[in-house]
């Protein structure tokens, strides 16, 4: 998403839409089955001219599965526009797992002049859901949780070319989001007392997130240099309403209601530069720092009122913060070896920033390392990398890489005050990619994750321990007449300590578990001529094997224990 508005601020005019859902996280869409590709590149015209384009994608899966992708974009003179609408809906592969999002996004683009470009972009999204989070159980959901949300986002852009080899961006990008959650608990049987039934109402409110940034980008005879600064701020306003029931009532433990209020407000600013130095011809030294200047500032108050009893309610008030200062060294080493052979290594540090509009024009990568990821605001991380990659020949090429990220987490403890604890993450990769005939293409992958945190704070997938191997095998084949079809089995192989309930709990408990299993997913399709599209038709999860597996990015959905069928026609005018 990132790279998305670095790409947008520094392209020409053109008639490349963007597809409403790239600039959106979170869809919680399992991989291959909603509408659209990331990007329409494939099917655009070498060269552009005034006109106007049409590029419209549709699905229909089991499940009640259907959506829509449809992108209008135009060019005249020295402006460019695009207007897309996307919409997914699906009931889910259990019960609660429904989910019903809708986007919009109007983009504009102006050459002001031949040095000066500016843009503007508004995009809304809005959505319903049920439980849509996959534990290792499959039948460890909420049957009665339900999340109604709606984000509204405004962008400003500018690109000023002062010579060749300098130029600037700048971006400011405005958030509104309104997010509504309902929850009602199990009831849970506690002789003598009765059975106690929970509730609880909350509603949270992101009323005005912004962030600004700017970036110079000069590149010499010697170097290369990005450089920049950026603010971003945002204040969050939580409100919960719980109760307490006794079925029948309890003299001992009476009826309760409890309101709280919970203000957040978190401000970072930070300033960077990266340089790529070259040495000789085959190495490239990227040597840079940041500087992270975050904060988070919480208000917290409680009522609580006991039901049927004429007593004042009892309230309570906590205040807290929690603030970085850090700078933050980069290295990164690319090294063309051999003629086909690159080897690649980085160690970096970060400071993770309240991702208001999950957007930033800040490089994301060292020597090819992803910089940033989601977690938690305020979050340390170092960072280490290695990688290889080999071309054999024309047709087959091969490598490696692996990444450890050691990370500082903050959290807020029952008592309101904050306290941080240690995550390890380890995430590996293997492939070998043979294009063995002009219309067979083969990939055979080895992934690795291995995750580590503490008890006290299972973070978002509920385990303290994850250690996941999957072995992607995939054979494709393309007709000159322009049929096409893919074969992917992938094995996969997870065991962890693994907790039941929601996470971010102290003193979870946690079960060792493990499982293995074959997955098997297929697809043929046809590409039309003049390059008007393609229609498809595939299955993943062919042979409806049931598991147990917790994605370690639970908003990005890979896989479910679920046969999934589709049919999916993309036309571009």
């Amino acid at each position: 998403m990132s790279e998305l508005l670095q790409s947008q601020l520094l392209q020409p005019i053109n008639l490349t839409p963007v597809p409403p859902q790239l600039a959106e996280e979170n869809l919680f869409i399992l991989e291959g089955a909603g509408p659209a590709n990331p990007a329409y590149l494939e099917f655009n015209p070498l060269f552009t001219r005034n006109r106007l384009a049409l590029q419209a994608d549709g699905l229909v899966g089991s499940n009640s599965t259907w959506g829509d992708d449809v992108v209008h974009s135009g060019v005249y003179d020295n402006w460019s526009w695009s207007a897309g609408q996307f919409h997914y809906t699906s009931d889910g592969y259990r019960d609660n797992n429904n989910q019903d999002t809708n986007i919009y996004d109007l983009f504009v683009q102006g050459a002001l002049s031949y040095r000066t470009s500016v843009q503007a972009e508004l995009r809304h999204s809005d959505g319903k859901n049920g439980d849509l989070s996959q534990h290792f159980d499959p039948n460890d959901f909420d049957p009665s949780y339900h999340n109604q949300s709606k984000f509204e986002t405004a962008r400003l852009g500018l690109h000023h070319l002062f010579n060749p080899g300098s130029e600037i961006i700048t971006s400011f990008i405005y958030v509104h989001n309104n997010n509504d959650d309902v929850q009602t608990s199990i009831p849970v049987d506690v002789p003598p007392l009765g059975t106690l039934i929970n509730s609880v109402d909350a509603q949270r409110t992101l009323d005005n997130g912004y962030t600004t940034e700017i970036q110079h980008l000069y590149q010499g005879s010697f170097f290369k240099l990005v450089s920049g600064a950026g603010y971003f701020t945002a204040d969050t306003t939580l409100k919960s309403n719980t109760s307490a029931t006794w079925t029948p009532p309890s003299p001992v433990a009476p009826d309760t209601s409890n309101f709280s209020r919970l203000d957040e407000s978190w401000d970072h600013k930070n300033t960077y530069a990266y340089a790529n130095l070259p040495y000789g011809k085959t190495l490239t030294v990227t040597a840079g720092v940041s500087y992270d200047d975050f904060s988070q500032d919480l208000d917290s108050h409680s009522t609580t009122t006991v039901i049927g009893v004429p007593l004042p309610p009892t309230k309570t008030s906590t205040t807290s913060d929690f603030s970085v200062n850090k700078f933050n060294p980069k290295l990164g080493l690319t090294w063309q070896a051999l003629k086909n052979t690159t080897l690649r290594a980085a160690g970096f540090q970060t400071v993770t920033r309240n991702w208001i509009s999950s957007q930033t024009i800040e490089p994301t990568q060292v020597a090819g390392f992803n910089q940033f990821y989601n977690d938690p605001p305020g979050s340390k991380a170092t960072v280490y990398g290695l990688a290889a990659d080999q071309v054999f020949t024309a047709d087959l090429s091969a490598g490696l890489e692996y990444t450890w990220r050691d990370l500082t987490i903050p959290y807020q403890s029952p008592q309101g005050a904050f306290d941080t604890t240690n995550w390890d993450e380890g995430v590996g990769r293997a492939y070998v990619y043979w294009t063995p005939t002009r219309r067979v293409a083969t990939s055979a992958e080895y992934q690795y994750e291995d995750f580590k945190r503490n008890q006290s704070f299972t973070g978002e997938f509920q385990a303290t321990q994850v250690h996941t191997q999957r072995v992607p095998l995939t054979v494709n084949y393309f007709h000159p007449l322009g049929f096409f079809t893919r074969l992917r089995t992938t094995y996969i192989d997870q065991e962890g300590e693994f907790a039941s309930g929601p996470g971010f709990l102290s003193n979870v408990p946690t079960t060792d578990k493990n499982d293995q299993f074959w997955l098997v997913d297929a697809s043929v399709g046809y590409r039309l001529p003049k390059r008007y599209g393609f229609i498809s038709a595939g299955v993943s999860n062919l042979f409806d094997e049931k598991f147990n597996f917790v994605d370690t990015d639970p908003f990005n959905t890979q896989i479910i224990p679920d046969r999934f069928f589709f049919t999916r026609l993309t036309l571009s005018f």
